[in-house]
């Protein structure tokens, strides 16, 4: 298979577009770390996986990726990966009058900043292989859709 042998981190891999990325990758042989902020989200997930192949061991962390401390945290954790996929993403909805600078510093820091900082990192750690992937999830929401009250997620996306 296409991913045999490669050890893949998805992060946000416990819902949405994360999770059906981590069940592809496994699907084509990848083992995954995948990272969400839900711990039963995340156990169901990984249910899943092991379904889908008994015999492949898969990791799973929760981390609220919403500071540096927690991106630290994750960085540590990590072992040498062959790529990485961060589908994490928070939204805030409020008209922009309502949203309180606090919520709209954490939407802009787990959308944007941490995926930088995780990269930046793991690099910096030699946890990357060479010729490892990278690939940031992004949104509609940011370059052609303004829709009233998600002013933090479009600009985070």
């Amino acid at each position: 298979m296409v991913f045999d042998g490669k050890h893949i981190v998805v992060i946000g891999g416990s819902a949405g577009i994360g999770k059906t990325t981590a069940l592809n990758l496994a699907e084509r042989g990848a083992t995954l770390t995948i990272v969400g902020r839900n711990e039963l989200r995340l156990s169901e997930t990984l249910n899943e996986l092991k379904v889908q192949n008994p015999n492949k061991v898969h990791l799973g962390y929760i981390s609220d990726l919403v500071d540096y401390a927690a991106v630290k945290s994750l960085v540590a954790q990590l072992e040498s990966i062959d790529g990485i996929v961060y589908s994490a993403g928070i939204q805030k909805i409020a008209p922009l009058q309502f949203i309180h600078e606090t919520d709209f510093e954490v939407v802009q820091f787990v959308n944007s900043f941490a995926p930088f900082y995780i990269i930046r990192d793991l690099m910096k750690s030699k946890k990357i292989h060479n010729g490892g992937s990278i690939v940031f999830v992004s949104s509609i929401s940011g370059p052609r859709i303004g829709a009233k009250g998600l002013i933090s997620y479009s600009t985070s996306k």
